[in-house]
């Protein structure tokens, strides 16, 4: 670095914040240094970004409209002014003269951490099988395998693994190594969500190491893995950076991690590395159906573990209709837009039938305004009507009191299309009024 460099890194290294100007000179001294200590990189170690001025943390984490602001985030980091494809951005790093049976991945350093590195990634993996309650026969399916040590982990003990990877290299590492060992192992190309035996084959446990945070569709890839569930599944993420406690280097529920260490790689090699907040994700996870374990490893960040399992048989005293599966009669139906992965959107009328038991006293409907402008709806229902607005991203649990005479809810929402809000970049020509996720009925407990 010259003076003025210097100068600059003293600065971030005093307060511990630096800015998008900042990200060149921090990726030029990690493709010099790899993060390694007692060098240059010292200057930027433990600073995180601060978020540009347009970036607004007031929105509603879940609507379409702060998702599109980290995609605008993650091009500004990354350098790259188009759109996130994950067959082009997730590319692996290349490895020359690998030996993926011999050396597979942490087997292959010799630097002076080599072996502190390994324990953390065995130690793990010893608490993914622990936690796994599988049994030979069963089924499991890893995504973003890599090398697949996991896996094979898994397979010499008699348990069916599939793997899904975007890498086409990494699968041939895993096919490698199913070959050698002649175990019910197979790889398949594809993404995350993919079903790689289709969608009536059932798996006893789905699982991430260090590859969840790179899924940016992960409200949509949640509903896709309960599906794929056998009735006594579970999903389990390990080594994920989920936090449980807010810090400066993931100022939100979920979005693009802002430590030095995580932006230069972005900038560098294009990945989505995302972070969540624990509570956040979770909560996620039980609209889902999910109940949710956490097991902290107070030896390596590597083994913090999320076990997350099928919620028991709904509480007598409520019922969800959860609106990404359920089936409208057909004339209700035709007041909707087509099923969407979290849920549907409403066209101007869109008409709720109420066939629940006439002992649910109340109903909460919850809604999302997903696009970039102010929404009016209005719910009637038995002769009673409320009128809500919701701003762009903004999300509302809306109460009712039940009338047990009336047949249906009817919601009103002023409508738009995608197509017009955007100039014309979007394909969306549909007219959408507000999104609506599922639909609970509740009574007082006997």
């Amino acid at each position: 670095m010259n003076e003025i460099e210097i100068k600059r890194a003293q600065q971030i290294k005093e307060c511990r914040f630096y800015t998008i100007d900042d990200i060149p000179l921090l990726t030029r001294v990690f493709e010099q240094t790899y993060f390694a200590e007692g060098t240059e990189w010292d200057y930027f170690a433990r600073s995180s970004l601060q978020l540009p001025d347009w970036f607004d943390t007031k929105l509603s984490p879940d609507s379409q409209v702060y998702a599109e602001q980290q995609l605008r985030l993650w091009r500004t980091i990354s350098g790259r002014e188009r759109e996130y494809e994950p067959e082009t951005d997730e590319k692996e790093v290349s490895l020359p003269d690998v030996d993926p049976v011999r050396f597979p991945g942490y087997y292959r350093y010799r630097g002076a951490s080599a072996v502190d590195q390994a324990s953390n990634h065995i130690i793990a993996t010893g608490l993914i099988l622990k936690h796994s309650k599988l049994k030979p026969g069963d089924w499991a399916l890893e995504y973003g395998a890599g090398f697949g040590q996991i896996a094979l982990a898994f397979t010499r003990l008699g348990v069916n693994v599939d793997t899904v990877d975007i890498s086409s290299v990494f699968c041939e590492y895993v096919k490698a190594n199913a070959n050698f060992y002649e175990t019910n192992l197979t790889p398949h190309k594809g993404k995350f969500g993919d079903m790689p035996r289709g969608p009536s084959h059932k798996y006893d446990m789905i699982y991430f190491f260090e590859a969840f945070h790179h899924s940016l569709n992960f409200h949509e890839l949640i509903g896709r893995l309960k599906r794929a569930l056998t009735p006594n599944g579970k999903i389990l993420l390990c080594g994920e950076p989920i936090w449980r406690n807010p810090t400066a280097a993931i100022p939100y529920e979920w979005g693009l991690r802002l430590d030095a260490e995580t932006v230069v790689v972005t900038r560098s090699r294009g990945w989505m590395e995302l972070g969540h907040g624990a509570e956040y994700l979770c909560a996620l996870f039980h609209k889902h159906g999910f109940k949710s374990s956490y097991y902290e490893c107070p030896t390596t960040n590597l083994g913090h573990l999320y076990v997350f399992e099928h919620c028991a048989e709904s509480d007598p005293n409520s019922k969800i209709i959860d609106l990404a599966s359920y089936q409208f009669p057909p004339i209700e139906a035709e007041t909707w837009h087509t099923i969407q992965p979290n849920g549907r959107w409403t066209k101007e009328y869109s008409i709720i039938p109420l066939e629940q038991p006439a002992e649910f006293s109340d109903a909460h409907i919850y809604v999302c305004n997903h696009l970039p402008v102010e929404k009016d709806l209005t719910i009637a229902h038995g002769g009673r009507s409320s009128t809500y607005n919701l701003s762009p991203g903004q999300s509302l649990r809306i109460h009712i009191e039940r009338d047990i005479k009336a047949s249906k809810i009817a919601l009103l929402s002023s409508v738009h299309s995608p197509h017009e809000l955007t100039n014309g970049t979007s394909s969306d020509k549909r007219l959408l009024g507000v999104f609506v996720q599922k639909i609970l009925f509740t009574k007082e407990p006997s």
